[in-house]
């Protein structure tokens, strides 16, 4: 025989998972994300750059 607990506890945990996922989705999608997005993806532009010179100056260093 199933005890009636184990099936609270999984409604209750079915509730909070989409609970955070609701939350999660409007997290993603807010200002502050989109703009967090942005300076993400502007940074890691400015490493590749980076990197690009850096393997550049290795090559012309070993074509020496």
């Amino acid at each position: 025989m199933e005890c009636e607990c184990n099936k609270s506890h999984f409604w209750m945990g079915l509730g909070l998972g989409t609970l955070l996922g609701v939350v999660t989705c409007q997290a993603v999608r807010s200002q502050k994300a989109r703009e967090l997005k942005g300076k993400i993806c502007h940074t890691l532009h400015e490493m590749q750059h980076k990197v690009d010179g850096l393997m550049e100056e290795a090559k012309q260093k070993e074509q020496q």
